[in-house]
């Protein structure tokens, strides 16, 4: 645990005096602020133009602006951390020095990842709280103990994904000695995620299972099965997965009908998680496998 908790602290110490990681985290910041400044704008928008029974909680669309830019700039925030930890080391000769010295492999590699891991998780929730007072100053609004959990648990689930992005992004600096060759890996799986790739093998699979669609919809599909079978494809995308998480969040009530009578029932924060999660299990996975798979790479392959 002595190599462990010395290779955090020198991760964190070179990390408060890199230039790089300091503007790394006020670009987020203040891509993050100005995204609150706008959900405010946002906000009223809806205000004025939604009726009164809508199923979507408008106080709690400043989640919905957010998921863009952490799926774009948080991401690539997230991949600067990663590549940094490994390449940048070993471009500069000291990460042979480092494992030379009385130090196990695996501490150094588990040391960097839970240093990396510190600095996401404080990076984003300080950047997403501070965006929230933004937003709650700019609307005058004063959220319910609910809201505050849904907010919380939006937090919990964008750091998974940019803790994802980190793991992989070491992943691939491991694998790759070459950092034109990483950076250009982890680009590419950035557009991967980002894009509708998943969507559309979603569709050649269903269709390749069920059939052609008669008449097919163009983001969905009438039949349940292939349905089914899309978003469980789609779902794969870690990216996507906080997207429609995040869609859920923002639905506070739901209408049901009781024979012939309409019931709006209010939602509740266990009943939103139920309902997605295959896509909370694959925020969770993929951090997992990617930090697994470092890990196993790191200490199993010469990586100077």
């Amino acid at each position: 645990m002595a190599g462990i908790s010395y290779i955090i602290k020198k991760e964190l110490s070179d990390a408060a005096s890199n230039k790089a990681f300091l503007l790394s985290c006020a670009v987020l910041l203040i891509t993050f602020v100005c995204t609150g400044v706008s959900a405010g704008y946002s906000y009223y928008y809806y205000h004025l133009t939604l009726f009164e029974d809508t199923t979507i909680d408008i106080e709690l669309v400043l989640m919905r602006e957010l998921v863009p830019p952490i799926r774009i700039v948080g991401a690539l925030v997230a991949v600067a951390y990663g590549f940094n930890a490994i390449n940048k080391e070993r471009t500069e000769g000291s990460l042979k020095i480092l494992l030379s010295y009385p130090v196990y492999r695996d501490q150094v590699i588990l040391g960097k990842l839970l240093a990396s891991l510190i600095l996401i998780v404080f990076t984003s929730f300080v950047s997403l709280i501070l965006t929230l007072i933004v937003y709650l100053v700019s609307t005058n609004l004063f959220f319910s103990f609910n809201q505050y959990i849904r907010y919380f648990v939006f937090m919990c689930l964008s750091t998974l994904l940019l803790s994802g992005y980190l793991g992989l992004s070491m992943l691939l600096s491991i694998a790759f000695k070459d950092p034109k060759t990483s950076l250009m890996a982890i680009f590419l799986l950035i557009s991967v995620f980002n894009s509708w790739i998943f969507y559309s093998y979603g569709r050649i699979i269903s269709d390749a299972v069920y059939g052609p669609e008669i008449n097919p919809g163009l983001f969905t599909s009438a039949d349940p099965q292939r349905r089914a079978l899309r978003e469980l494809i789609q779902i794969l995308s870690p990216s996507d997965s906080l997207r429609r998480i995040t869609s859920q969040l923002c639905t506070h009530r739901f209408t049901m009908y009781v024979g012939s009578e309409r019931v709006i029932v209010e939602s509740n924060i266990w009943r939103v998680l139920i309902s997605r999660l295959d896509a909370v299990v694959i925020l969770v996975i993929v951090p997992v496998l990617s930090f697994s798979a470092s890990y196993v790479l790191f200490t199993r392959r010469d990586i100077t």
